[in-house]
């Protein structure tokens, strides 16, 4: 009888056998904050691209906005020029009443001139000499208002600072007559161009000057020939 050789079950040693993973507590945690803290700098960083681009088409946006201005100013491209009906407006004076442009139609010539910035010393000059030549600006049938985007109070202060202003300054805080008559700045500290506007008793614009740099101020010369032109 032929006897088969015994078949041989595979048997592995204890120490073949591959231990057990066990995991300490420590490193527990530590997988379960690397597996959390993915996700959350994932967001991170997501947000920080985000803030970027936002950031970047801002930019673009202000560079527009600032050209936009700068066209109106250098190309004559402006809301209000020569020989179009000023644009309108009411406004708070320093003495409490409001002022509105239309109001003077078929009466009174109205100079308006802008300046940047109350308490400075070009604004002092513009303002103290269209105050003395008030009587010149009188004579040939004027009302002349300042403007400026200054609060009324400092605008009232600024004009007891700059002497006899016997005339009104306006307040445009809201900066919706410089915009409405082209002299806004799109840029820098200073809200508006500093400029001098002559409009007829028709409401028509007859005159128009945008100083080419803020520290200038070329006088009211160029106001009173204007209104010597329209004959009062």
């Amino acid at each position: 009888m032929t006897m088969s050789a015994p078949r041989h079950a595979s048997i592995t040693s204890s120490a073949e056998r591959p231990l057990p993973v066990t995991t300490s507590a420590p490193a527990a945690r530590r997988s379960a904050s690397s597996a959390t803290s993915g996700p959350i700098t994932a967001i991170f960083i997501r947000a920080i691209l985000y803030g970027h681009l936002y950031s970047a088409c801002r930019g673009r946006e202000t560079r527009a906005y600032r050209l936009s201005f700068r066209d109106q100013t250098t190309e004559g491209n402006v809301a209000a020029d020569v020989g179009t009906i000023a644009p309108d407006f009411t406004l708070d004076a320093t003495d409490g009443s409001k002022v509105t442009l239309s109001s003077f139609r078929g009466k009174k010539n109205v100079v308006l001139f802008f300046f940047p910035k109350a308490f400075t010393g070009t604004c002092e000059r513009q303002v103290s000499g269209h105050g003395a030549d008030l009587e010149k600006f009188q004579k040939l049938n004027a009302e002349v208002f300042g403007v400026s985007t200054d609060q009324s109070p400092s605008q009232a202060a600024f004009a007891k600072h700059c002497g006899s202003v016997k005339f009104l300054l306006l307040s445009d805080h809201r900066h919706q007559l410089v915009n409405a008559y082209g002299v806004a700045r799109g840029e820098g500290s200073l809200s508006n161009e500093r400029a001098a506007f002559v409009v007829d008793r028709a409401g028509v614009i007859r005159y128009r000057h945008v100083e080419p740099k803020p520290g200038e101020w070329a006088g009211t010369s160029g106001e009173l020939e204007a209104l010597t032109k329209l004959g009062g």
